[in-house]
């Protein structure tokens, strides 16, 4: 009997191996064999006038945040003058990727040190089609998702430990996902709302989401304060904001002919009626909301327009291949 258990276990790991190599193998190609997006060639051209010292949105048009063009920069300065430079912005990207995924295995520990949790949840938020095809591209929605990430493993630290610092970190993570992509409304309005439930139950004090909220609402004030003495808050704000909320999109349904949409929603349902933890049915909120949300704001007419509900697909997949490993 030990004998086929250890032949089973055996299987289980040159699986996952395998699995592993081609993941980081469709990675590698897609971030340097593949062309340029045309969403890759604006964010490179607003890092080149970021660069030279325009200014966005005064200077020359755009409709996205500035934190991607900002940290780019010094990439900027070293390679602006080489042909490489496509290589650089993609190996960067993946450079991003990969603190993703850091986030994905730290929010994994808080619920389980099995090693096989953190791993498959990688694995399958690595996998997916979101990602594979967005993920490896210069645009700030990888940006966005990292801090949202951040954001989201400081917050679930918060709502188990009660480290006020954790909360800050948190906030302050959220605001800089906004800051690189104001699609990150779809990230922070589920924490928000879960947030504002658990203080009017008590289990949040007002006092430490106040405290939390000190830095963001400073750095929000400069940030405005920045726009509006260069003589472009104007602009900022009808190009950020009103020219974006002005565009219609037609209702996609791609995701839902994906057996990884289905099973990250059946298994956050499942988590909510037969999970007795009670950070993992947080996590379940948070992926629940967040999936109805992204039908309500955006349409969803792109596919990278999916990524914040990903990584809480990897994570409940993950959560209900291992419990079933472990009942069988």
């Amino acid at each position: 009997m030990n004998g086929y258990l250890k032949k089973i276990e055996l299987a289980y790991k040159v699986e996952i191996a395998v699995f592993s190599a081609m993941v980081i193998f469709l990675l590698c190609y897609f971030a340097f064999y593949r062309g340029v997006s045309c969403d890759e060639r604006e964010h490179t051209y607003a890092s080149f006038m970021f660069y030279r010292g325009f200014l966005p949105y005064k200077d020359f048009f755009e409709h996205h945040h500035p934190l991607l063009w900002f940290l780019s920069y010094p990439l900027l300065y070293f390679f602006h003058n080489s042909g490489y430079i496509w290589y650089v912005l993609r190996a960067f990207m993946l450079v991003v990727l990969g603190a993703e995924c850091f986030f994905v295995v730290k929010i994994c520990r808080l619920f389980s040190l099995d090693r096989l949790f953190s791993l498959l949840a990688v694995l399958f938020f690595l996998s997916s089609e979101c990602v594979l095809s967005s993920g490896v591209e210069f645009r700030p929605d990888n940006l966005m998702m990292l801090f949202g990430l951040a954001g989201v493993y400081y917050w679930l630290c918060f709502v188990k430990y009660r480290w006020q610092s954790a909360l800050n970190l948190s906030f302050l993570m959220f605001f800089l996902s906004f800051l690189a992509l104001q699609k990150a409304v779809i990230i922070i309005l589920p924490v928000a709302g879960v947030s504002l439930f658990l203080a009017c139950r008590g289990k949040m004090p007002w006092r430490a989401v106040g405290k939390a909220l000190i830095f963001p609402a400073f750095f929000t004030i400069c940030f405005v304060g920045f726009w509006y003495y260069a003589g472009a808050l104007r602009d900022y704000f009808e190009l950020n904001f009103v020219l974006n909320l002005m565009q219609r999109f037609e209702f996609s349904f791609e995701i839902y002919g994906t057996l990884y949409c289905w099973f990250g929603v059946g298994g956050a349902v499942g988590i909510l009626f037969f999970v007795r933890d009670v950070l993992l049915k947080v996590l379940a909120v948070l992926c629940l909301a967040t999936f109805f949300l992204l039908q309500i704001v955006f349409y969803t007419p792109w596919i990278q327009y999916w990524l914040p509900v990903y990584p809480y697909f990897a994570l409940i997949c993950a959560y209900w291949i291992v419990k079933l490993k472990n009942v069988l």
